[in-house]
């Protein structure tokens, strides 16, 4: 799942959090991308929702769940507004700071379409052929194409055999 995950896309995480049955709260999110995804490069789809998902079992978040998103995001625009407020900043000031942190979950949320293989940017050229002889080296019972073998054995890992990847699928 966490394969096709972009830390800065929402659209690509949402519906793992709904499934986990955890809410949304933007701010520690972004708190998190502030800590640890400073090199993108270093930052995978794991990154950042294992930890997120880490955090929002903690007790000050254990009790709340997907359907709590939007109360939380409330809860934290009045905390914002009070803590502006308390430092002079005027109501067109608040206004601004809530339209650039306001996030608006949709209703429904499309899981993403697994049935085309990603691009993988951790390949060097040539490699798809060494995963091609490799998987093909397995077992050549399973009628797979070397495009099939890259991909489920990037998807699913090397310590399965193409007809294990096969019933995965």
């Amino acid at each position: 799942m966490t394969m096709h995950v972009d830390n800065w896309n929402p659209d690509t995480y949402l519906w793992i959090l709904q499934e986990a049955d955890v809410p949304y709260i933007p701010e520690e999110w972004n708190k998190l991308m502030a800590s640890y995804a400073k090199d993108r490069n270093k930052v995978t789809g794991l990154t950042i929702i294992g930890r997120y998902l880490s955090k929002m079992k903690l007790k000050q978040y254990g009790q709340y769940r997907w359907k709590d998103t939007e109360f939380l995001q409330e809860l934290e625009q009045s905390k914002r507004e009070q803590t502006m407020k308390q430092q002079g900043y005027d109501a067109q000031q608040i206004a601004l700071a809530n339209e650039r942190a306001a996030f608006v979950v949709p209703e429904n949320i499309a899981q993403p379409d697994f049935s085309e293989a990603p691009s993988n940017p951790f390949l060097a050229s040539g490699d798809e052929d060494y995963f091609a002889e490799q998987s093909g080296a397995i077992d050549d019972d399973i009628d797979l194409t070397d495009e099939d073998r890259i991909y489920l054995r990037l998807k699913w890992g090397k310590t399965y055999k193409p007809d294990e990847w096969v019933r995965l699928e």
